[in-house]
């Protein structure tokens, strides 16, 4: 039984691994061991394990779980990129990509992913808009220099939230994200766009436009509108 659990984690377990850059050589029971594996699971669903290492040398590091099925809510991220800076127009033009990984897949939707630990949501934004398009944010102040709201969107500026849950088709909750919308313009309008890391395509396209965009994701439009309405 112990053989057969660890063949069925060896492909995820070698995928962490390389995902934290950890050097270690994996051996398994009867043999030198420099590393110990401890597995937790929920009733074997491979979703949800996570897996502590630790080596001879001493320290032990932890690898996250999944963020499918969660145990607690994740914070995330939504960014409404205008291509130029306000005054705004129902005819300004807004950033949306095509997402390529659940949740949203096949999905248009705006930039945007989880809130990293000891992060700030302007940093966050700044980073998730430039790791999936390639386009930089205007970050001119501090947040915190004007008390975390710029009219004028000189700095990436949270102005809504809202709930994204969703479930498997048995009904078991996969995916659970507050969201916290963030509006921001873009440091270079003309910059050729670079799809990336989940993303498969991304454009510009004018606010009055979004409701007619087909597989648009719940409240895009409604999110852009109202901060057109903001930062109008």
């Amino acid at each position: 039984p112990i053989l057969t659990i660890m063949f069925a984690f060896k492909k995820s377990l070698f995928g962490t691994f390389k995902s934290v850059n950890c050097h270690y050589s994996l051996t398994f029971q009867g043999l030198i061991s420099p590393l110990r594996l401890s597995v937790s699971t929920n009733n074997f669903d491979l979703s949800r394990f996570s897996v502590t290492m630790s080596s001879s040398a001493g320290g032990a590091e932890t690898v996250p779980k999944s963020r499918r099925y969660p145990e607690d809510p994740r914070v995330g991220v939504g960014v409404v990129v205008f291509r130029h800076p306000p005054p705004l127009k129902i005819n300004s033009e807004v950033l949306v990509i095509r997402r390529s990984k659940s949740p949203s897949r096949g999905c248009w939707s705006f930039p945007g992913g989880s809130l990293e630990l000891g992060e700030t949501i302007a940093e966050c934004a700044i980073r998730e808009v430039e790791e999936e398009t390639g386009v930089r944010l205007v970050s001119k102040a501090s947040p915190e220099s004007e008390e975390g709201f710029s009219d004028r969107l000189s700095f990436p500026t949270p102005f809504a939230a809202c709930d994204c849950i969703t479930k498997d088709r048995n009904g078991k909750l996969e995916f659970h994200y507050a969201v916290i919308e963030v509006a921001a313009v873009a440091e270079d309008p003309n910059k050729p766009l670079q799809p990336q890391d989940d993303v498969d395509e991304a454009t510009w396209m004018e606010v009055k436009e979004l409701r007619s965009l087909k597989n648009l994701t719940d409240s895009c439009a409604k999110f852009a509108e109202e901060a057109v309405k903001r930062f109008g």
